[in-house]
Formats: structure tokens, C-alpha cells, sequence
């Protein structure tokens, strides 16, 4: 197949706006003076979309980069059976170059979306334990918070500090009556 002149970069752009507008092929063609295989062959490679158009989608023009994003992420049911459909209609005798990649396209695809899909899921699991391993520190962290703030009552009138010894002995220096002055050191014999 003989090559024409490459594309310059503003007859790509001119090409790019005119398609934009809704120019047919044809048009853009005699604007462009190139035939309509090279509009369209080009069309292609910069990722438009090939529509035959109809009464109903007349006016309609897509392109690649238009996503849509979808409500809920697709199941993995969902993309079984798009795979599977596809290595169906591989089956099919007869297909264009364009169409066997675009399958052999949705199948890797497909596959991918399995793998990220799976790793999603785990994440989410993840998130969610992270969250609420999170409150539950933080329930732990207030409770223990309040058990410090309130005083132990050991017996009538005297407090304990949370000070232990080893053995469980405690010196008398560190019982004091609660009605006496802090800072005051009360001794007591045993």
C-alpha cells in the first residue's frame, strides 16, 4: 500500500476540530483535500470511533476518550460472561483485522479487570479492619482515661497513689488521709 504525505501537526489539529463540529468524512475530505480512506485511516489512529450513522444518531459523533463512568463497579459474574462472549464471537468466522483486536482487546481487559477487582476487594477488606481496629484504640484510650481521672478509695477516708512496690507492699509515706493538704508527707507507723 503506497504511503501519502505524513500528517503535519495542525492538519492533525484542523482534523480534530472538524470532527468535533459533526463534519462527515466526506466533507472533511474536500476541506482537507485528502481522500476519504486517509480521513478516515486517520480518524482511527488518533482514537475516534468509527460510526455508521443512522436517522436516529445523525447528529451523534463519539470519540475514544469519551469514559463513561458506571453507578457500581461491574461484578465478576458480569465480566465472565463479557469474556465469554468474546472468545464466542472470536469463533466466528470471516472477522475483520479491527474486529478480532478490539475482542482479543476485551479479553484482556476482562482479565485485568479480574485481577483489580480482587485487589480492590482486599483493599477494601483492609480499609475496613484499619477503621476498626482505629475506634476501637480509640474506645480503649478514653476508657483507660477515665479509670486514671477517678480516685481509688482503699478504705475510710485514704487514697492509694497507682505506685506498687515489687511485692505488693506499699510504704506508708504514700497513704495520706483525703481531707489533709496535698503536698504534706504523712507517716504512719505499722
Amino acid at each position: 500500500m503506497p504511503k501519502g504525505k505524513p500528517w503535519s501537526i495542525q492538519e492533525e489539529k484542523q482534523l480534530r476540530g472538524l470532527r468535533a463540529d459533526g463534519k462527515s468524512i466526506k466533507a472533511i475530505s474536500v476541506i482537507m483535500k485528502k481522500s476519504q480512506g486517509s480521513i478516515k485511516q486517520k480518524l482511527r489512529r488518533l482514537g475516534f470511533k468509527q460510526v455508521v450513522v443512522t436517522p436516529e444518531n445523525q447528529a451523534v459523533t463519539t470519540t475514544s476518550t469519551e469514559l463513561i463512568v458506571p453507578e457500581d463497579l461491574p461484578s465478576v459474574e458480569e465480566a465472565l460472561l463479557k469474556l465469554a462472549a468474546a472468545m464466542k464471537a472470536l469463533e466466528k468466522p470471516g472477522l475483520s483485522k479491527t474486529e478480532i483486536m478490539r475482542l482479543r482487546a476485551l479479553i484482556q481487559a476482562t482479565g485485568l479487570y479480574q485481577k483489580k477487582f480482587a485487589d480492590y476487594i482486599n483493599y477494601r477488606k483492609i480499609e475496613q479492619r484499619v477503621t476498626e481496629v482505629t475506634e476501637e484504640l480509640e474506645r480503649l484510650a478514653k476508657r483507660e482515661q477515665k479509670r486514671a481521672d477517678k480516685p481509688r478509695i482503699t478504705g475510710k477516708g485514704f487514697t492509694r497513689s497507682r505506685t506498687s512496690l515489687h511485692n505488693g507492699a506499699r510504704p506508708a509515706s504514700f497513704i495520706r488521709p483525703n481531707n489533709q493538704a496535698k503536698g504534706k508527707e504523712v507517716t504512719t507507723k505499722e
